[in-house]
């Protein structure tokens, strides 16, 4: 099992927006499948999402397939303002679906537990986002001699020892390989 130290956060983000795209994708399919079931002439697709909302749909998920990119660009830099923005972005989601569900659950509209289930798995996805758009947000973005992010944990003993490596003029090391370890000293020992 990898260590928090060495968690690639851009990469799980991105994954977790494709995630919800191809599930929003699979929700507004699974409703145009149930509305030809029906044979009602689309009576339910008029109702929800309606007209107007489902044009605004295709913004949505134009803005949703985008995330991964702004995720993986985000990555590059170091800067940590602009990783908050998938956390905002990610929290505004998860409130508005949770508010929609709940929306239909009081109209009587979903009234058994497989009527819940594509909403649920939006929900997962999304607390999911949350929580790593969360530890990416708060992680620290030390950067290595050759420019790239190292995306480590801020625990007290990571942060502890870095203060103190600085402090005695060490340099941290870079990918997580610590002084300490006895791979490091293996590969010293064959090497003199």
């Amino acid at each position: 099992m990898e260590s928090a130290r060495n968690v690639d956060f851009p990469t799980q983000i991105a994954l977790g927006w494709t995630l919800l795209f191809v599930g929003m994708v699979f929700g507004f399919s699974a409703h145009i499948l149930f509305s030809i079931f029906e044979r009602n002439d689309f009576a339910t697709l008029f109702e929800d999402p309606g007209p107007r909302a489902a044009g605004r749909l295709l913004y949505v998920f134009w803005f949703i397939s985008l995330m991964p990119i702004y995720t993986l660009l985000v990555a590059g830099t170091s800067a940590r303002a602009f990783r908050w923005f998938s956390v905002i972005v990610a929290a505004l989601l998860l409130v508005l679906s949770v508010h929609h569900e709940i929306g239909h659950w009081r109209a009587g509209e979903r009234p058994d537990f497989a009527a819940h289930v594509i909403d649920l798995m939006h929900h997962c996805v999304l607390l999911w986002l949350v929580f790593n758009s969360w530890r990416w947000a708060v992680a620290h973005s030390g950067a290595t001699r050759d420019g790239r992010s190292l995306y480590r944990s801020t625990t007290r003993s990571h942060a502890k020892r870095d203060q103190s490596d600085l402090r005695s003029g060490r340099r941290p090391w870079p990918f997580g390989q610590d002084p300490d370890c006895a791979g490091y000293r293996t590969r010293r020992a064959v090497r003199s």
